[in-house]
């Protein structure tokens, strides 16, 4: 049975490559030392496999066999099979619930890196948001948010930010993830998030601290925005944002409803009729939501960005977020090497969604 030798070491090097495949995929960890043993023996474990297939041609024993192909099949499936499930478990499971909305999770990751440990929230794949863990970088923004995202970009370089003395600000956001949007409040602002999920509230409060540590007057309103934008506006008036941000389509089920015309007026109303700029999270695996809001841009006469920003791991996420105002000096932003900012493209072609109308199939990707 010559030409089965090379089975027992190219199992020993599937079974050798798990560690390696875990830890990569932050599902384990390994000290320093260890590294450099494990790392050894793959190479010691590799060589050997080496070895037997050379001295399996020189004695031209190597026949085919329908055996080496199952083998290399199933070693392939476990493979593949242990970074799926690597992928799905980014760390320790600190908290999980289910409702109507989904699986809400929060994952505890790098735990052994001060720069990088962190907690991830999750709705079933998708990423909602994370906070590192360690002071004094805990309140740092992360995720989506960061510095060089289009909304970091806008909150901190807005007029009244960049006024002297600088000047308070009315900030909004639809889904509250894990409010890493209240990390730039100062004193005197005002932020007020909009969500509909009771669990990510909860979650917010007892997992992450950006909610808790908020500078500002910070207020959360439980329930669908759309319907609590419009009660505010009869009940009261405008809430005369500076700043609104729509972040409820990352996730596989897009609310159509907060894309149409009708929501589109809604946000208007509620920005300052000067200064105000509106943010639409667009990052998404699945659609392609441009040209919905160019389409909406065009009708309202907007001015619009799209702001890419670059992942930069562990903490910082890929994103896609459009800017839209009716003074195109707002939209005026610095780029850097982790961000771009361009025109969006045009919607000559999309057909504008409205209460009556949505389709969902025309901006899959």
């Amino acid at each position: 049975h010559e030409h089965r030798a090379w089975i027992s070491p190219a199992v020993v090097l599937g079974a050798a490559l798990v560690p390696g495949v875990l830890v990569l995929a932050h599902q384990a960890s390994m000290t320093l030392v260890f590294e450099r043993w494990y790392a050894a023996a793959l190479v010691a474990v590799t060589l050997w496999l080496a070895y037997v297939i050379v001295r399996m041609r020189e004695r031209k024993t190597g026949r085919f066999r329908w055996t080496q192909v199952w083998v290399a099949l199933l070693l392939l499936i476990f493979g593949a099979v242990l970074v799926k499930l690597a992928r799905r478990q980014p760390g320790d499971l600190i908290a999980r619930t289910r409702n109507f909305y989904g699986v809400l999770s929060v994952w505890d990751k790098y735990r052994g890196n001060p720069l990088s440990h962190q907690y991830e929230e999750m709705n079933g794949r998708i990423t909602h948001g994370l906070q590192l863990r360690v002071p004094p970088i805990d309140q740092t923004a992360t995720s989506y948010y960061d510095i060089q995202s289009g909304v970091g970009k806008i909150l901190l370089h807005h007029p009244r930010r960049e006024a002297a003395p600088a000047e308070s600000m009315r900030i909004g956001a639809i889904g509250l993830g894990v409010g890493t949007v209240a990390v730039y409040a100062r004193a005197g602002d005002v932020v007020r998030f909009y969500e509909i999920n009771p669990a990510v509230i909860d979650f917010s409060r007892r997992y992450f601290s950006y909610v808790s540590r908020c500078k500002g007057a910070l207020t959360i309103v439980p329930g669908d925005a759309r319907l609590s934008l419009e009660r505010e506006l009869r009940a009261g008036g405008t809430q005369a944002f500076d700043v609104f941000i729509v972040d409820a389509f990352s996730g596989d089920a897009i609310p159509a409803h907060l894309l149409t015309s009708e929501a589109f007026s809604l946000y208007l109303q509620h920005l300052r009729p000067v200064g105000g700029v509106l943010a639409i999270h667009i990052s998404n695996r699945a659609v392609d939501l441009e040209p919905v809001v160019a389409a909406q841009a065009e009708h309202f006469g907007l001015s619009a960005v799209l702001v890419h920003t670059q992942a930069r791991p562990p903490s910082v996420l890929e994103s896609d977020l459009i800017l839209l105002s009716y003074q195109s000096s707002l939209l005026e932003l610095p780029e850097s090497s982790a961000a771009s900012v361009r025109p969006l493209k045009s919607a000559e072609h999309s057909r504008r969604w409205t209460d009556q109308y949505s389709n969902l199939v025309s901006v899959l990707k």
